[in-house]
């Protein structure tokens, strides 16, 4: 298995695998390619069985899994997701008082962030194990809660991606209204 994920990524598919499945993304369309992926991925599903893995989840432009004839007959469209891209010019204005960085083990930062996402306590918690699993070297340095007058408005998880030196994201999770 390890072999089929190191082949996508050499073709752009970057990955992830914690213990309860593999996350593979797509942010380029590669129709050049998809037909080579496309094969990958069905080659990843057909073991997923023999490495105790229960889920796949690909994301990928539309238009591409167009493309993936086998890849989308094996799997189901739960959702979209909007991307946006940019660099920054300039470094951003955040001062230290404008955010805390919380442990994600903490019991108060499980439920804030229940209450930001609108879920049970059991699900953040959830959410913030895998992001722990997915994300080991960086996890206890992401949670970062935003602060405006002294009060907690909401929550942003920066990332440096797997297998990358400086591509990154910005997981916001909306503000509390008053």
């Amino acid at each position: 298995m390890d072999e089929l994920l190191q082949q996508l990524l050499n073709i752009g598919v970057n990955y992830i695998k914690s213990d309860s499945g593999i996350s593979l993304e797509i942010l380029e369309y590669k129709p050049h390619q998809a037909a080579e992926i496309d094969l990958l991925i069905n080659k990843l599903l057909d073991q997923l069985q023999a490495y105790d893995l229960n889920t796949v989840r690909l994301e990928c432009p539309a238009a591409f899994l167009n493309h993936l004839a086998y890849t989308k007959g094996k799997m189901q469209i739960v959702g979209e997701r909007v991307l946006y891209k940019s660099s920054f010019i300039a470094p951003l204005d955040v001062s230290e008082q404008d955010n805390a960085l919380w442990s994600i083990f903490d019991s108060s930062s499980i439920a804030f962030l229940a209450a930001v996402m609108g879920k049970s306590f059991q699900d953040a918690e959830k959410f913030l194990m895998e992001m722990n699993a997915e994300l080991p070297s960086q996890a206890q340095k992401m949670y970062t809660v935003y602060i405006v007058n002294q009060e907690p408005i909401g929550v942003v998880f920066p990332h440096i991606e797997p297998n990358t030196k400086q591509e990154g994201r910005l997981f916001w999770i909306r503000a509390l209204k008053n």
